[in-house]
């Protein structure tokens, strides 16, 4: 018999939420297993003492929590899927006939309870996977991922500075003056300006393409960039970092030196093969080798160098989860000799790759460098032809330095080798970094049998994790504007991976709940964990 089933509203219900919600729910278990009611002590100087009573900031946390876990980038939508799920209604404490809050105080609620929360949110899921050892601390791998601002390439506009130098100088004096007792009779100053050899203008190499120039309309002057050796997302390999005129519209060059998004300052140009060109943040994930945990997040510039930000990355694992870090892989990018030898001096064994450069004054068909012997103890290089070549003087264009070998010209004209040699009128030169003997333990580390398994922790390791975050967890695009912001949105995602994976592992291996009880604070503030079983481990099987 065909049955027919029609909706028929009652006046009264018999329901009881914790009965409707499964006893395997994913919230559940998270419930059990992070204890967030730490929040209300550690925000609690933020609100008044009387007044109306606001939302729980323990249910603030969660709802973001929420958010990250179920990758909802809309607040609007967060808010509607907690209402209509059951489970969402019971993990955040609400019943069935409360009003879950409005979407519009999520963003009030952030900024009152401070960007440094989301910092300790974070920490808390490294110490319960630590708490439950997910976390051997011995290896680490990190890496960077580009995450798409939350701004459009329309939105460029040139940086034009309101003041001229002059002007500001003035402005500076007229604001700082100085008392009249103080000022001394400047002494004579010979001009080099006066000699008749001296150069009215230098000539100036463009790296970026061609810097933008104002408009008569436009006053003021075109404020520079800082090109330093390391700056990344400014230029592509294939076409230089030149934006190509689209159809048939004349257009300048706009790069970080020249151009700034009105609607995100912070955010900078990247262009990368694939691509394009776009607007975008750097995300930092660290992960740890023996389980995938991530143990450090942070977010820059788009065009912020990445061996800059490697050592305050280890200072602060060692110093917050004591981590011992003896070994680091990271991608080619930050490859560094300077940071070679700080890692070295940290008690830490790099395995990153470099960007193969030219270190010796060489051509093609010419001996090489590692044609050429070194002599330690007189500090002289010896050529294939038997000749010396001595220290000669150190050159430096920053952020580049380099000590330069140099071999007497007779010797070098009357050598057999010298067409295979040098096509120069003098003697043979060889340049050679400040950091070429890091760079030679570098490459014959990597050429070890512990640089396969370092590469490995890399790709199973961040990679993995910035894909499941930008795929599954909203971190493909920038929910907000600004640094602080983005850097709080990256945060919050690795928490949200830490405790998926946390909850999964305590579970599957029967090892108990870790909660985190805050029992003290420490100087930081930070809650310090104690974890506690909250279901008897399964014993194992009788052999009988």
């Amino acid at each position: 018999m065909l049955g027919q089933k029609d909706l028929q509203t009652k006046l009264f219900y018999r329901f009881s939420l914790e009965e409707a919600v499964p006893q395997d729910d994913f919230y559940r278990k998270l419930e059990k297993a992070v204890d967030l009611s730490w929040v209300r002590q550690r925000v609690a100087h933020r609100y008044a003492l009387i007044g109306r009573p606001s939302i729980d900031p323990e249910v603030i946390v969660k709802i973001e929590l929420i958010g990250y876990l179920e990758g909802i980038t809309s607040e609007r939508q967060l808010m509607r899927q907690i209402a209509d799920r059951l489970s969402l209604h019971r993990y955040i404490g609400y019943d069935l006939d409360e009003e879950v809050p409005d979407h519009s105080t999520l963003s009030r609620a952030r900024d009152l309870l401070g960007r440094e929360l989301f910092q300790e949110v974070f920490d808390l899921s490294v110490r319960l996977c630590q708490a439950a050892g997910m976390v051997g601390g011995v290896h680490v791998s990190g890496d960077r991922s580009l995450v798409k601002a939350n701004a459009s390439m329309d939105s460029l506009e040139p940086r034009v500075v309101q003041q001229t130098p002059k002007e500001h100088v003035d402005q500076l004096f007229a604001e700082n003056p100085v008392p009249r007792e103080e000022v001394k009779e400047p002494a004579e100053v010979v001009s080099l300006t006066d000699r008749p050899e001296y150069p009215t203008h230098l000539p100036v190499e463009s790296k970026g393409g061609p810097v933008f120039q104002p408009s008569k309309g436009e006053e003021g002057v075109v404020a520079g960039q800082d090109k330093a050796e390391d700056a990344t997302g400014t230029e592509s390999p294939e076409d230089g970092g030149r934006k190509k005129a689209t159809k048939g519209k004349d257009r300048l060059d706009r790069n970080n030196s020249t151009h700034v998004s009105r609607t995100d300052p912070e955010a900078t140009i990247v262009t990368r093969p694939g691509k394009g060109t776009m607007l975008a943040y750097s995300v930092e994930y660290w992960t740890d080798s023996r389980a995938g945990v991530i143990t450090h997040v942070d977010a820059y510039t788009g065009a912020e160098a990445e061996h800059k930000t490697v050592m305050k990355a280890v200072k602060r694992q060692r110093e917050v989860f004591d981590l011992p870090l003896a070994s680091l892989s990271y991608d080619k990018g930050s490859g560094r000799g300077r940071l070679y030898r700080q890692l070295q001096d940290a008690g830490i064994v790099p395995y990153i790759p470099y960007r193969e450069q030219a270190n010796s004054t060489s051509g093609p068909g010419l001996y090489g460098l590692e044609s050429f012997q070194f002599d330690e103890e007189r500090n002289v290089y010896i050529c294939p032809g038997g000749h010396e070549l001595g220290h000669s003087h150190l050159k430096v264009r920053w952020p580049w330095a380099s000590h330069v070998w140099e071999a007497n010209a007779k010797d070098c004209q009357a050598c057999a080798l010298r067409c295979k040699c040098t096509k120069g009128k003098v003697g043979r030169r060889l340049q050679v970094g400040i950091y070429q003997k890091e760079y030679e333990e570098m490459t014959a580390r990597l050429a070890g049998p512990g640089a396969r398994l370092a590469a490995i922790a890399r790709r199973t390791g961040p990679e993995p994790r910035f894909g499941e975050g930008k795929q599954w967890h909203g971190l493909g695009r920038a929910k907000y504007r600004g640094r602080a912001k983005v850097r709080g949105q990256a945060l919050l995602t690795a928490a949200a991976q830490n405790l998926k994976k946390y909850v999964k592992w305590v579970w599957r291996r029967g090892q108990g709940v870790g909660m985190a009880r805050l029992t003290e604070m420490n100087g930081a503030g930070l809650p310090v964990l104690t974890p506690t079983l909250q279901h008897p481990v399964a014993s194992a099987p009788s052999p009988c």
